[in-house]
């Protein structure tokens, strides 16, 4: 037998028939899915402007959106916070996540537990709420797969 990298038994050397194998593959295939994160950035270029929504996707299967990283590439909020939010199918979500003042970068901020679900083909955005003579913001959204 050998594991693999992201943890799965891959039943080599286990002398398995095609049709004895088959159990092996849902509880690996599962278990792979649920370790893939996906990342999705979002720009806003130049000197960022209050209440402006970007970065509208969605992705075809259900995903928890667990973290959101901030970044200022060209300056910094000053004299407060840098704040988003989350819009989730149209609907502005509750939780704000903050750059802090004079700061250019966040950290993961982690999302509430249990994270935020999306459905398959549901739209995610972020709102900057209080951009603070921010510019060349980036928020990057962390998301995990969910096997239904």
């Amino acid at each position: 037998m050998s594991i693999l990298a992201n943890g799965v038994d891959d039943g080599t050397g286990m002398s398995q028939t095609p049709g004895s194998s088959y159990a092996l593959f849902p509880t690996a295939l599962q278990k792979m899915a649920q370790m893939q994160v996906r990342d999705k950035s979002i720009g806003f270029p130049g000197l960022v402007k209050d209440g402006t929504i970007n970065g509208s996707h969605q992705f075809p299967i259900q995903h928890v959106l667990n973290w959101v990283e901030i970044r200022a590439d060209g300056d910094a909020p000053s004299g407060s916070a840098l704040t988003v939010q989350i819009v989730i199918g149209g609907a502005l979500q509750s939780q704000v996540f903050s750059l802090n003042a004079a700061s250019n970068y966040s950290g993961l901020l982690a999302v509430t537990s249990p994270g935020l679900t999306v459905n398959a083909n549901q739209t995610v955005a972020v709102k900057l709420v209080s951009g603070n003579q921010a510019s060349d913001l980036v928020v990057t959204l962390h998301y995990q797969k969910v096997i239904p």
